[in-house]
């Protein structure tokens, strides 16, 4: 993701910036030091898991009616950027402040799959949001912010490598991530989606707040252009109606692509608040119908009216924080739908 994904994430800390540039406590002539590094994740153990492996704890969501109690699907979940250390490249997964900023980040954004799906959500040493920012504007050098980069990415390769080979079993597949983690996401896609014929295995990839193209992932993994397709993604970025896009991710390959979450195709690019079955707010207490329509524009953007309730937080009406909260019962019945029509092509389970 670009470097202002940051400044999102410093105001929901309560940090108030005047400017976009100059403001970097991050030393920018600071060497990525491979010596100081946090100790590696052992993804054979629970403790290096938000949800996973053994663990007791499963999200909890706004209240469903009829939740089935065996999920029949699984979700690979990478999280957003939540580690903002000015001093430290990549995070600590034993930091008990880190650990317990992921869980609420993975709560928000994968409640929706409760009773869908079992969460498989590493805990990983993700790069600072300084890692991000450009030299132009008081960044480290790009070479030093790639080598925390590919620290985080290492971590989520071992994660993913773990679950495919210890947990899945032939389960049907969701991968779900937002902002650093689509970025991450993408370079796991594109590295292991043959290795482990993720096209039997995939239902659908929800890379959110993450600029992809039409060639992105080349012909191997299809762009989702109606609510009938499996082993596809989707992607969305949102932005208030007329507002500057000001939190775009990553590098396009291609023509941009756009999902409307309330459609879920292509050739309905636009949707009515009515449309919508209901946002979630950060809160995570209520369910509301109706928040807000939704349009894509030809730059690849998702346009969104003002919420019609308040909790879902955004930085000059970029939406970038809320991309799936306001959205969270239409992915819901997705993801069922999809799923159901993963099921019939292929039985319970692809092996």
């Amino acid at each position: 993701m670009k470097w202002r994904a940051c400044i999102l994430l410093l105001m929901t800390c309560g940090i108030t910036l005047p400017t976009y540039a100059g403001w970097f406590s991050f030393d920018a002539g600071k060497a990525f030091d491979a010596s100081a590094v946090p100790n590696m994740p052992d993804y054979a153990e629970a403790s290096s898991w938000v949800w996973g492996p053994g663990a007791t704890r499963l999200p909890t969501p706004v209240p469903f009616k009829n939740v089935s109690t065996a999920p029949a699907a699984d979700v690979f979940y990478l999280a957003p950027t939540v580690f903002l250390s000015e001093s430290h490249w990549n995070a600590d997964p034993a930091n008990a402040s880190y650990r317990s900023d992921l869980e609420e980040t993975a709560k928000q954004q994968v409640g929706m799959f409760q009773g869908i799906a079992r969460v498989y959500a590493p805990y990983y040493r993700q790069a600072t949001f300084y890692a991000f920012a450009p030299p132009s504007e008081g960044g480290p050098a790009p070479a030093e912010s790639q080598k925390a980069l590919d620290l985080a990415y290492a971590d989520v390769s071992r994660a993913f490598d773990y679950y495919m080979q210890h947990e899945n079993k032939g389960r049907p597949l969701f991968i779900v991530s937002h902002s650093q983690g689509s970025y991450l996401a993408v370079r796991l896609l594109q590295d292991k989606y043959a290795a482990y014929r993720l096209k039997r295995k995939l239902v659908a990839a929800y890379l959110v707040g993450e600029n992809i193209g039409t060639e992105t992932f080349g012909p191997s993994l299809p762009f989702c252009t109606s609510p009938n397709k499996t082993a596809c993604f989707a992607t969305w970025k949102t932005v208030r109606k007329e507002a500057k896009p000001l939190l775009v991710t990553g590098n396009l390959k291609g023509k941009p692509v756009c999902t409307n979450p309330l459609t879920f195709a292509v050739d309905h690019p636009a949707a009515a608040a009515s449309a919508n079955l209901g946002g979630v707010p950060e809160t995570f207490d209520r369910v509301d119908p109706a928040v807000t329509g939704a349009a894509c524009d030809s730059k690849g953007m998702l346009r969104i009216d003002s919420p019609v309730r308040g909790g879902y937080p955004s930085y000059q009406d970029d939406y970038h924080e809320s991309d799936l909260n306001l959205f969270f019962m239409n992915v819901r019945q997705d993801a069922m739908s999809r799923l159901l029509i993963w099921q019939q092509k292929r039985g319970a389970y692809a092996t």
